[in-house]
């Protein structure tokens, strides 16, 4: 550890306080400890969490039309090519049982089926709980498995890697279409954007609400006293823009709908 300056602090003394904050980030390499009364104090101007990297914020992180800011596994659509849940899911009033899992159905095709009934009975599974009241937790399970319980995803996923067999070509085609991108989930934007709050919510939760809910949401949002003097002229140019759409009566559109 190099120390870079040591201070009693005052109100004369503030700039220099600011100088030498800026040489030991510097010296440090991003990182900076300043010591109060013996007690350490860590700083870090790096954009690192829990083993993280982020990009430094910019406008470009935030728009979808932007490489820099698109999702790169959807390019900014949104949506990819890939297992339509509303053609491997037809009638949601169906439970497991019965066969709401279209592509589990035929003689060699509901094994998956039974195999499913049988090794989710360990995770108390609800078989014959129709599909539109199971929990998303339950939802996953019947989707993405669990530990040795398969589901609609390995099974897909087996269709792929057997691609050289023709009837498993067609079963795939006939399951495939546009669904949401399961990397940004329909947000289009990289994740990095999406770990960037303010209030607790992220840019694509602000843009899913109504514009009457976004309204309220900027009309009752607390902020830090520093956080407010740099965002307070922001507040007011999004607030005038979306009280100017609700009153020629546009409020109950989404913020993301699409023109």
């Amino acid at each position: 550890m190099v120390i870079v300056d040591r201070i009693v602090v005052n109100n004369e003394e503030k700039s220099r306080i600011a100088d030498s904050v800026q040489t030991a980030f510097y010296e440090g390499e991003g990182e900076c400890v300043i010591d109060v009364d013996g007690k350490h104090h860590h700083f870090s101007n790096k954009f690192e969490l829990d083993g993280i990297t982020f990009e430094k914020p910019s406008v470009h992180l935030f728009a979808f039309n932007n490489p820099f800011g698109a999702c790169s596994k959807c390019e900014g659509y949104g949506s990819i090519l890939g297992i339509d849940e509303h053609k491997v899911i037809k009638n949601e009033d169906l439970s497991v049982y019965s066969g709401v899992v279209s592509c589990w159905s035929g003689q060699k095709l509901e094994k998956w089926k039974d195999r499913f009934i049988l090794r989710a009975a360990k995770f108390d599974f609800p078989i014959h709980r129709s599909y539109n009241q199971l929990s998303n937790d339950e939802k996953d399970i019947l989707w993405n498995g669990k530990n040795k319980c398969k589901g609609i995803m390995q099974f897909f996923n087996m269709l792929e890697a057997e691609k050289y067999k023709i009837q498993n070509r067609v079963l795939i085609a006939r399951y495939r279409g546009k669904t949401k991108c399961d990397e940004c989930f329909g947000s289009r934007l990289r994740k990095d954007a999406l770990y960037v709050q303010i209030a607790h919510k992220n840019i694509a939760q602000i843009s899913a609400m109504s514009i009457q809910e976004s309204l309220i949401f900027f009309n009752t949002i607390k902020l830090s006293k520093v956080k407010h003097e740099i965002a307070e002229r922001l507040i007011i140019e999004i607030k005038n823009r979306l009280h100017y759409l609700n009153e020629v009566g546009l409020g109950y559109l989404n913020l993301n709908r699409k023109s």
